[in-house]
């Protein structure tokens, strides 16, 4: 009995150990596919050099930036952002090892026919653009939906919310990179994108690189009087050239689709003529989706949203038309800006006007903002919160959501700063801002 029960043992475990040999050779399959697209999308970047259309020196440097997060005027305490953001690269490099695993079967693309897509646009300062709070509800989206598409992400390489699923952007040398605020510095208007963030180049050949997953992908510029053209090019294929010249300075998008699902696809933005301001672009993978949408902007208060020239917000939101728009801003106002509780209140109240008008069909959900290791959270910041968030809220008829009073007072061990929310701090927002959500579909 005993050297029978031995045997079936050593039977179970080598079947164990056939099931274990399969599965790691079926890894390494997976292995060998990665590091191919990885030498093609090198192997095409040193082609691309050798045509003129991209200095690899400046492709290196930017993508080292990319790790790095360097951001050209961006000094003191958004540096230092940028810098603690990569401190909880944990989770990105998770999502990154298993973003190429995210494509839909057809199954689950029939089970999605039955859901809503549920397109999320944040709209605000750093606490969106960082991504702490974002990324975990883009998890939750995935969990639901499977990957759909990238959202809204900007063609500016500066921007730094974790980039997932392959997406990467590359400027090269001749294009100007543009930022409406950073820590030290306001841009004068006219800004040429809703986020704040673009690159304008005039230089013929100029080469602007965004690598995405994707059957179709959105391409989002400034369509402004005496304007230039550019071309698509999608995986060394010319898709189309684009007129940006129009009567007026305005928010507009062009759709390429027919591409592959499975694979990696590589889009060059080349100047043609004239003068060019490329704002974002949107991967997508299904026609009913759950995505972010990220606006973003690192040290942006109310007014500098609000400086942003009406035609170009209005056509931009009507243009990406998300399902859902949340408004988590105010930490700017009251630490730098200073700004009394009355007149935040009523740039809040014309800010939710603008997104109501252009977008009548769409929810909206106003958040107050995390308390910050601040005087002014004492002060200015205690009145945002008691008055000015959920007046602005009511006095609209918008949803609304005391993030402040929900994260409570200023923890260091959910902060990576006096102002931003570290992961862990952002999943316990997440959590909360979720179920928030859900009361919106």
């Amino acid at each position: 009995m005993k050297r029978s029960c031995c045997w079936i043992g050593k039977q179970a475990l080598g079947i164990l150990l056939l099931l274990a040999t399969l599965w790691l050779q079926g890894c390494g399959n997976d292995s060998a596919v990665s590091q191919e697209n990885d030498f093609k999308l090198q192997s095409e970047e040193t082609a691309a050099s050798q045509n003129g259309q991209i200095d690899i020196e400046s492709s290196k440097t930017v993508q080292s930036s990319l790790e790095q997060v360097s951001d050209m005027d961006k000094t003191s305490s958004k540096a230092n952002i940028k810098t603690n953001s990569r401190t909880t690269s944990s989770r990105q490099q998770t999502l990154s090892s298993v973003g190429s695993k995210l494509t839909v079967t057809s199954s689950e693309a029939s089970a999605q026919n039955h859901k809503k897509s549920m397109e999320i646009l944040f709209i605000g300062d750093s606490n969106v653009e960082v991504g702490n709070i974002t990324t975990p509800i883009k998890d939750k989206l995935d969990a639901e939906y499977g990957y759909t598409g990238s959202g809204y992400t900007s063609l500016n390489e500066d921007f730094f919310t974790p980039k997932r699923n392959g997406v990467r952007v590359v400027n090269d040398i001749h294009w100007m990179k543009y930022d409406m605020v950073t820590y030290q510095k306001r841009l004068s208007p006219p800004f040429d994108a809703a986020q704040g963030l673009w690159v304008s180049s005039d230089t013929k050949d100029a080469v602007t690189i965004a690598d995405f997953r994707g059957t179709s992908v959105d391409i989002y510029y400034l369509a402004q009087p005496n304007g230039g053209s550019f071309a698509i090019e999608i995986d060394n294929k010319q898709r189309e050239i684009v007129n940006t010249s129009a009567t007026s300075r305005c928010s507009k998008k062009v759709t390429i689709d027919g591409l592959s699902e499975q694979e990696l696809h590589r889009m060059r933005l080349i100047v043609k003529e004239g003068s060019v301001s490329l704002q974002g672009f949107d991967a997508k993978n299904n026609a009913v989706r759950g995505v972010i949408h990220s606006w973003g902007n690192s040290s942006a208060a109310t007014k500098d949203f609000l400086a942003v020239e009406e035609s170009v917000m209005r056509t931009g939101l009507t243009e990406l038309n998300p399902s859902i728009v949340v408004l988590m801003i105010g930490t700017n106002d009251h630490v730098v800006d200073r700004l009394p509780a009355e007149h935040f209140k009523n740039n809040l109240i014309t800010m939710i006007s603008r997104v109501k008008q252009a977008l009548p069909e769409s929810k909206i959900l106003v958040c107050s903002t995390v308390q910050t290791d601040t005087p002014e959270a004492k002060t200015l910041l205690k009145e945002y919160v008691a008055r000015a968030f959920p007046e602005a809220a009511q006095e609209t008829g918008c949803a609304y959501f005391d993030l402040s009073s929900f994260f409570g007072s200023y923890r260091k061990s959910l902060m990576m700063d006096a102002y931003h929310p570290n992961e862990a701090g952002g999943e316990k927002i997440a959590d909360e801002l979720w179920n928030q959500i859900q009361k919106l579909k």
